[in-house]
C-alpha cells in the first residue's frame, strides 16, 4: 500500500511541477537521452523518498523544488551542448578564427558556471526542507546514486560492440598530423 501511494504521489508531483508542454514530452521524449534521464529521475525519486523516509507533504514540496530547477537546467544544458557542437565545427577548420573560439569557450564556461550555480541553489532549497538527519542522508544518497548510475552506464558501454555503423562526430577520424603541420608551414611563410 505504501508503494502504491508513493508511486502515485511522485507521478502527481512530477506532472504538477512540469509545464503542459513538458508533460507531453515527458510521456515520449524525442531524444533517447532525455527519455533515459526521465527514467533515471523517476527511479531517483522512488529511492530518495524511501531513503529519507519522506512523508507525503514533505515529498511533494521536496520534488516540486527539483522539478522547478530541472526545466531551467535542461535549457542551460541544451545551450551548452549547442555551444560544444559549434566549438567542434569551428575546430574542423584548419585556421579557426580566434575571436569565435574565445567567444564560444567563454559561453561554454559561463553555461557550466550557470549549471553549477543552479545545482547549488537547488540543493540549498532542498536541504532547507529536511531535518538534519535527512540532510545527511540526502547528501550521501546523491553521491551513492551518482556512483550507481555511473557504474550502470559503464556496464552498458562495455556491452556495446566496439565498432558501430555510424561513428559519432566527436569520435570521427581526424586529419593526420601532417595536415596541421602543412597549415602551420603555410602560415609561417
Amino acid at each position: 500500500m505504501y508503494l502504491k501511494l508513493l508511486v502515485g504521489m511522485i507521478a502527481l508531483v512530477a506532472l504538477a511541477g512540469a509545464s503542459p508542454l513538458r508533460a507531453q514530452s515527458w510521456r515520449e521524449p524525442a531524444d533517447p537521452r532525455e527519455k533515459a534521464r526521465d527514467r533515471i529521475q523517476m527511479v531517483r525519486m522512488l529511492k530518495l523518498t524511501e531513503a529519507l523516509r519522506l512523508d507525503r507533504e514533505t515529498a511533494a514540496r521536496f520534488f516540486t523544488v527539483g522539478s522547478r530547477y530541472e526545466e531551467t537546467k535542461r535549457h542551460v544544458r541544451r545551450d551548452l551542448n549547442e555551444d560544444i557542437q559549434r566549438l567542434r565545427q569551428t575546430l574542423q577548420n584548419l585556421n579557426p578564427p580566434e575571436k569565435e573560439l574565445r567567444e564560444t569557450v567563454l559561453r561554454i564556461r559561463n553555461r557550466k558556471k550557470d549549471l553549477s550555480d543552479l545545482n547549488l541553489k537547488q540543493i540549498d532549497e532542498e536541504l532547507s526542507l529536511l531535518r538534519p538527519e535527512q540532510q545527511a542522508r540526502y547528501l550521501l544518497f546523491t553521491v551513492d546514486f551518482r556512483r550507481e548510475i555511473d557504474e550502470l552506464l559503464r556496464e552498458v558501454r562495455e556491452e556495446k560492440p566496439p565498432h558501430s555503423e555510424k561513428t559519432p562526430e566527436r569520435f570521427a577520424p581526424r586529419p593526420p598530423a601532417e595536415t596541421y603541420r602543412e597549415g602551420y608551414k603555410e602560415r609561417a611563410r
